[in-house]
């Protein structure tokens, strides 16, 4: 989902927005991409995910997060959705227009997520001229992060930090839970609690952090999501367009139906329909991702409309 444009200024901004209830499912590239974002933006109960899935053979590098949300001015409001997968980057903040004014109650609120399944960084910040604006992150949960985006980018090392601020706005952490990654946040040691500089935080914790359970999406709970690829014999994005091989049990989409590979590692010249004997064609997927009444984690993701 591609609102606003990235390309050079001038830009028309986009004001109001207000996106709730939708799935946007096994994206190749990003699933939400949001830009000039002024006045006061709200996004809300939305499933994203997995998004990236074409991360080996994107059409440009760097093609390959789940959310870019450029700001411009105002509030941006991000919470209660369901964040599945991203390769580069999980969640990008960014934009900077010299032109734009800047009022102090400008802000990016993300608040009340379930972040999981990421390849390489989860947050990165990187509104570096447009002051004043606050970053406020509070009570979300982020899991699964399962570091391999060095196969198409070999000098990428693991991260140390759930969020990366390249920025001199104020930053608030607050009542955040993570696994899987030594630090919250590289601005502050431990977990993410205390004061330095312009980052403070208090209430956040490195502890285990629940899966949600969908109604029927196809898979268990504890699925990791980063297994879902788009099939493709060669990764364009690595310098030197290395050839991809699939394990036992990867699940690749190719021309839209879901195999299994059944005999890894697969050939590059396994193409899925014309190889049987290592790839197994699966039903479409249910696609039913509302949370069953016990999930961990209820209130997120899509939520029956008022009055329905």
């Amino acid at each position: 989902m591609y609102i606003g444009s990235t390309g050079s200024q001038p830009q028309h901004t986009i004001e109001d927005l207000d996106l709730n209830n939708n799935r946007v499912l096994r994206t190749g590239t990003e699933g939400l991409q949001l830009n000039q974002l002024a006045s006061d933006n709200q996004v809300y109960h939305n499933v994203v995910g997995p998004a990236a899935i074409d991360w080996r053979d994107a059409f440009q590098n760097f093609q390959d997060k789940n959310h870019q949300i450029t700001v411009r001015s105002g509030t941006t409001t991000i919470r209660e959705n369901i964040v599945l997968g991203g390769a580069n980057q999980m969640l990008l903040l960014g934009l900077d227009v010299d032109e734009d004014t800047h009022a102090p109650s400008d802000k990016i609120e993300l608040r009340d997520n379930y972040f999981a399944h990421c390849r390489d960084r989860v947050i990165f910040a990187d509104n570096r001229g447009d002051a004043p604006l606050e970053f406020a992150v509070q009570g979300n949960v982020f899991r699964g992060y399962s570091f391999d985006y060095d196969e198409v980018k070999p000098n990428e090392k693991p991260n140390e930090a759930v969020m990366y601020v390249v920025s001199d706005n104020m930053v608030t952490l607050e009542n955040n839970r993570y696994d899987d990654i030594p630090q919250l946040c590289e601005a502050l040691p431990g977990e993410g609690n205390g004061e330095r500089g312009n980052t403070t935080g208090s209430g956040n914790e490195r502890a285990e952090v629940a899966p949600v359970t969908f109604r029927n999406a196809g898979f268990p709970p504890e699925f990791d999501y980063l297994r879902i690829e788009w099939w493709t014999d060669t990764a364009s994005r690595h310098p030197d367009n290395e050839p991809v091989t699939y394990e036992t049990g990867n699940i690749v989409m190719y021309e839209g139906t879901p195999y299994r590979c059944t005999d890894g590692p697969s050939s590059t010249e396994a193409v899925p329909p014309d190889n049987p004997d290592i790839w197994t064609p699966l039903d479409r997927f249910p696609d039913d991702v509302r949370l069953t009444g016990d999930s961990a984690h209820h209130g997120v993701g899509l939520q029956r409309p008022p009055n329905r």
